[in-house]
């Protein structure tokens, strides 16, 4: 089983096997189940036809080696260390070319989540917690025409109930308005991956969104530097 972690190699379960890094993010052979920490590092399960393909993010060719006894193919030099083998180098296959993309886009779905997810701590750092966290029964009150809270806070603020309801829903709607646009942030560059059909589709968008260029195969690069785009 592959699992895809955000989480420091240092952290991670002694019995996992890392396999590869990218974007903050790692994937790990896990020879048991019971062994994922579901607690911690947003665990992706990764399917074995698409893990094994790590190496090829955004390559148009297969690069390896075949057993020149059995025919199994090995994706990487390690693998086939000892091995009497041949360097192999062609384009992928459908099922190869598929499993490419179903990687790509696993690793694509969730590094825009693991964005979001900071983007969305970081609205909440700049509000204050407190009033969040009273704002449902804030707009319950304030919807009923005031309430217990409301006239509390009213009177310690010196204002008036009618007042302190306008600005409740203002605070409120600007607070909601924020989380909604990142959530449909989100979901559209969720949606633009999930689209992805081949290795090509899903390249551009590795490049549009997250600056990873391009091979040249797949056209001129626009950016290429490794940078949000998002």
């Amino acid at each position: 089983m592959f699992v895809l972690y955000k989480i420091l190699n240092s952290q991670l379960d002694p019995r996992h096997r890392v396999i590869n890094t990218f974007w903050d993010r790692t994937l790990v052979e896990v020879a048991d189940s019971s062994w994922i920490n579901w607690e911690q590092g947003s665990p992706v399960i990764v399917p074995e036809t698409a893990a094994k393909m790590y190496n090829f993010f955004g390559r148009p060719n297969l690069k390896g080696y075949q057993d020149n006894d059995t025919g199994e193919i090995y994706y990487s030099k390690g693998l086939a260390t000892g091995k009497n083998t041949t360097k192999l180098e062609r384009p992928f296959d459908e099922a190869e070319a598929a499993d490419v993309v179903e990687y790509m886009k696993i690793v694509m779905t969730a590094y825009v989540r693991d964005i979001y997810q900071q983007r969305f701590y970081d609205l909440n750092k700049t509000s204050n917690p407190f009033e969040v966290a009273t704002w449902p029964q804030q707009i319950a009150e304030g919807n009923a025409g005031g309430g217990v809270m409301l006239s509390a806070i009213a009177k310690n603020r010196g204002i008036s109930v009618a007042e302190l309801i306008a600005k409740v829903k203002e605070a409120s709607a600007d607070y909601n308005t924020a989380v909604g646009t990142l959530l449909g942030q989100q979901q559209r560059h969720i949606r633009d991956i999930a689209v992805c059909n081949t290795i090509n589709e899903a390249a551009i968008v590795a490049e549009e969104k997250f600056g990873v260029g391009r091979h040249p195969n797949f056209g001129p690069q626009i950016y290429g530097d490794y940078k949000l785009h998002i």
